[in-house]
């Protein structure tokens, strides 16, 4: 199963860009199928930008929390969307399954919004295979395993890697970044060729991801975004 989840850029708060970040985390199950994670990286995100600054950190901290999920620092902004109705995955399939699917498709219609209006979107979460980006509780065996062959049989009509690429082509899209294992080889190059055709700027995940590596590449997409310098994409890929 391909796991998910997560520089410090030494750059000034007079080079960041002006703009809006909308960051969605996914539905980020575990094996075994009972917890979910995405709120408490939510919550780790927004902690870890509004922290006091520091000589050795001028970028990636000092946001004021002025909602429940929106950041704020001079005139950019970031808003963080989670997946998950609790953080107990067999509850969400169960007795709140309707709570769940009604959060799920709110976030997943969300996240086609700001590809399509807003100029940056960030993904993190499961790549189910080259099915993602997944905003609802994983499919499962009868054994409670992850379906494996279901995803990987789902055709490159229905794959939302490719439809999430076509609506921000159509958009307003400046930057979008998927922080997703594999996420590099799941593009359906035949369908949308990334090398040439896109208007926007697109990272992509290089490599499997453990939790701690999903929180590393995230903070460089965040600091790629607030100021253009590329130099410390390490875990991402530009197209």
């Amino acid at each position: 199963m391909s796991k998910i989840i997560f520089i410090f850029l030494l750059i000034t708060t007079s080079n960041l860009n002006a703009g809006h970040i909308n960051l969605f985390f996914g539905y980020i199950d575990q094996q075994p199928y009972t917890h979910v994670i995405d709120s408490a990286e939510a919550q780790w995100i927004i902690s870890n930008l509004t922290k006091d600054c520091s000589k050795s950190e001028k970028l990636l901290c000092g946001f004021d929390l002025v909602e429940d999920n929106l950041l704020s620092k001079n005139k950019s902004t970031i808003r963080v969307f989670q997946s998950s109705y609790t953080h107990h995955d067999p509850s969400n399939r169960n007795h709140l399954l309707t709570q769940q699917l009604q959060k799920s498709e709110q976030i997943r219609n969300d996240f086609f919004k700001s590809l399509f209006l807003n100029e940056y979107t960030i993904y993190v979460g499961h790549s189910r295979y080259g099915y993602g980006p997944d905003f609802y509780f994983a499919k499962l065996t009868s054994q409670e395993t992850l379906d494996k062959d279901y995803y990987k049989s789902i055709s490159p009509h229905d794959n939302q890697f490719n439809e999430a690429l076509k609506t921000a082509q159509s958009g307003k899209s400046k930057k979008i970044a998927f922080i997703s294992c594999d996420s590099s080889t799941h593009i359906n190059r035949n369908e949308l060729n990334i090398n040439s055709t896109l208007k926007f700027k697109l990272l992509l995940s290089k490599q499997p991801l453990t939790p701690i590596m999903a929180r590393k590449a995230l903070l460089e997409a965040i600091g790629y975004f607030l100021t253009n310098n590329s130099s410390s994409l390490n875990s991402l890929k530009i197209y």
